[in-house]
């Protein structure tokens, strides 16, 4: 009866958690499904009609210094104000930008909410972590990690697949999309401010070492599992970053479609399907304790999407198009939870250190994914530009195609290269 009563109570911590967090991911992409609106808004468009990227792709990018900066000094808001309070300045944040960006009347202003949005969630990424390690037991543990890391791509899929029927729904506006997630993030604050103390002084609290910043990155960076993983998620976060920002446009190209189609079609083929891959990862790390596995078989499934999209592209057939990203979804998703949970595993790790390890690690991604959106954008449009393709539409097609396809082999063989030499921190279970 004591241990059912511990669980409920555990279930009751994590619906702020799981619910506010997941409900960032969903506006971290939210641009995407939302462009055409967007830049019909703002009219952002360039001189030959098409979709001005490189501004839009802003959106995009502009997170990611909040985020990294955040989560740096993410450590030291945990041991300072603990992880408690931290999650309530989380909360706060990821509701202010995402209300300001609803509310916005010019797309500077919009950039402006965004770029408080990014640092909520830069502290988001340090709480996790971690909370993780304190309120939960080591099987729960894996469950939380697991469907944390899940986050990137059910975030996705529901911003790709709903959010453009929503506005429809929503008197024809994507602001109102915006400023409904806002509330659902207020909702939770509430939920958290209210309910989180005594749950988390029955669940039990874990007492928070004070340690300088300087050594806890110090001890991390010394750490040649954290180096490989942060150099291998940089790589594989360049790509992501750029086919999320242009996936929906390149669906409407490349398959004729109106908005809502693409996103739904976007939303299945590539987060949709990730989600799947995360299961995968998390079944193999659940059965053999193992975390490498995952991370090594992902990156030759990645690479075989990468091909199989641009053999699609090239040949203008779009069920290939279709099937290539789901290859690359399938193994894109494997990623994330082994990675989580293999950073956890290493040797003399505590709270803070945990969280500073994931910090240190999607800290290298979001570097990338600054100049990833806006690369991308800039490469796509040089390739359409010299291809010499009269319709514009068929250029800009052309363009997304190689740019995909150059980002997308790079990034796979990176992390293929860079995935060998990481050292295995799970213990191998005997059947």
């Amino acid at each position: 009866m004591q241990e059912t009563k511990s669980k409920f109570k555990v279930v009751l911590l994590s619906i702020p958690i799981v619910l506010g967090i997941f409900t960032g991911y969903v506006f971290q992409f939210s641009p995407t499904p939302l462009m055409h609106r967007i830049a019909e808004s703002f009219s952002l468009f360039r001189p030959d009609g098409t979709l001005d990227l490189v501004t839009l792709n802003t959106a995009e990018s502009i997170i990611f210094p909040f985020i990294i900066l955040s989560s740096i000094f993410g450590v030291f808001v945990d041991q300072k104000f603990k992880t408690r309070n931290m999650y309530t300045m989380t909360l706060s944040m990821l509701a202010a930008g995402i209300l300001l960006s609803g509310f916005a009347p010019k797309f500077s202003i919009f950039l402006i909410g965004r770029g408080i949005y990014g640092v909520g969630f830069g502290l988001s990424v340090v709480f996790i972590g971690s909370a993780i390690v304190q309120w939960y037991t080591p099987k729960q543990s894996d469950i939380m990690f697991t469907i944390t890391g899940l986050f990137p791509f059910s975030g996705t899929a529901v911003a790709f697949s709903a959010l453009v029927p929503m506005s429809v729904s929503l008197n024809n506006s994507w602001k109102n999309v915006l400023m409904l997630l806002g509330c659902v993030c207020i909702l939770m604050l509430v939920f958290w401010l209210f309910c989180s103390k005594k749950l988390i002084r029955t669940t039990g609290d874990a007492v928070h070492q004070s340690e300088k910043l300087r050594d806890v990155y110090g001890f991390l960076l010394k750490n040649n599992t954290i180096r490989f993983l942060g150099i291998l998620f940089a790589s594989d976060f360049f790509f992501y970053a750029f086919i999320g920002g242009v996936l929906v446009v390149f669906f409407q190209i490349t398959g004729d479609m109106n908005e809502t189609s693409a996103g739904l079609w976007a939303a299945v083929a590539f987060p949709g399907i990730s989600f799947f891959g995360g299961i995968t990862s998390g079944w193999v790390m659940v059965k053999t304790g193992l975390k490498k596995p995952a991370i090594f078989s992902a990156q030759f499934i990645k690479l075989i999407g990468v091909v199989t999209i641009f053999a699609g592209g090239v040949s203008s057939v779009f069920p290939v198009i279709i099937v290539g990203v789901f290859f690359y979804g399938i193994g894109d998703g494997m990623v994330p939870p082994a990675m989580y949970s293999m950073i956890a595993g290493l040797d003399n790790m505590t709270p803070s250190r945990v969280g500073a390890g994931l910090s240190v690690v999607l800290s290298a991604g979001f570097i990338s994914g600054i100049i990833s959106p806006i690369f991308g954008a800039w490469l796509s449009n040089l390739i359409a530009d010299g291809s010499n393709i009269v319709n514009p539409m068929d250029a800009q097609a052309h363009g997304l195609t190689y740019s995909l396809f150059l980002i997308g082999i790079v990034s796979c063989l990176v992390c293929l290269v860079f995935s060998i030499p990481i050292k295995e921190t799970g213990k191998k279970r005997n059947g």
